[in-house]
């Protein structure tokens, strides 16, 4: 898959489907995880969340279509950005073939699971990818995991902080007990519509809802305004100077 921001191949290998990445010349060096990008420059620009959630879109549409596969570890560490603007989905090691679009397994990172990954034992289908992409999302929009939930004061003054300034160090406790009670017992994670527009909230939020069934289907991503928007208006050079700025620490 080619496109304005990402690149997937894939591969068969002794029997078993592999995805690898497909980088250019340059190599590994060149790119930046997102996680990397906000430890180091801090919250990115609501456009820039929305040209990341274009290109993820597309891999997990392609993934998916192509080779009944979800990636099951979706989150800020594994979206590589690059010095040219490119954004790639990356680290496959616990992409699962669906059956049925249904898997059981419980692999990848508790603190971006989804409530019906967190309950063992309980299937999920691709819509726990979806949440993880929504959380994801609103990580780059405060700079900082929002687990422990940020209160509202934490939200106003991550909000408060200037470009380019990372946010504090926060702990982000990855107990199981304290995000199983988080998923289960708490209400789906709110962006703060004081700080994000209109159609931004209204994409993470109907990815974060705690009933798989109730969040869109993969097809609809893309047809939401948030992602049709930025997704075709912000090019790779706006995309390449976030990138650059947060190497050089500017």
């Amino acid at each position: 898959l080619k496109s304005k921001y990402h690149t997937i191949l894939f591969r068969r290998r002794n029997s078993n489907n592999q995805l690898i990445g497909h980088f250019p010349p340059q190599g590994l060096t060149a790119f930046s995880t997102l996680f990397e990008v906000i430890t180091r420059f801090g919250k990115l620009h609501e456009s820039i969340i929305g040209a990341v959630a274009a290109a993820v879109v597309e891999g997990m549409t392609y993934i998916k279509k192509e080779h009944d596969i979800i990636h099951r570890d979706i989150k800020p560490s594994n979206i590589l950005c690059s010095t040219q603007g490119d954004i790639k989905l990356c680290d496959f090691g616990v992409s699962g073939q669906l059956v049925n679009s249904i898997v059981q397994s419980f692999v990848g990172t508790r603190s971006y699971m989804s409530p019906e990954r967190i309950i063992a034992d309980h299937q999920y289908g691709v819509s726990s990818d979806i949440w993880s992409l929504g959380l994801s999302l609103m990580e780059l929009g405060y700079g900082t995991h929002p687990f422990p939930r940020l209160k509202p004061d934490e939200i106003e003054e991550l909000m408060r902080l200037p470009e380019g300034t990372p946010a504090p160090q926060r702990a982000v406790h990855v107990d199981f007990i304290d995000i199983l009670a988080d998923r289960v017992e708490n209400d789906a994670p709110k962006l703060s519509s004081e700080f994000f527009g209109p159609d931004c909230c209204e994409f993470i939020d109907a990815c974060l809802r705690k009933e798989p069934d109730n969040r869109p289907s993969l097809d609809s991503l893309s047809n939401f305004n948030f992602v049709k928007h930025y997704g075709e208006t912000i090019t790779v050079q706006t995309i390449a100077t976030y990138v650059k700025k947060s190497l050089n620490g500017e």
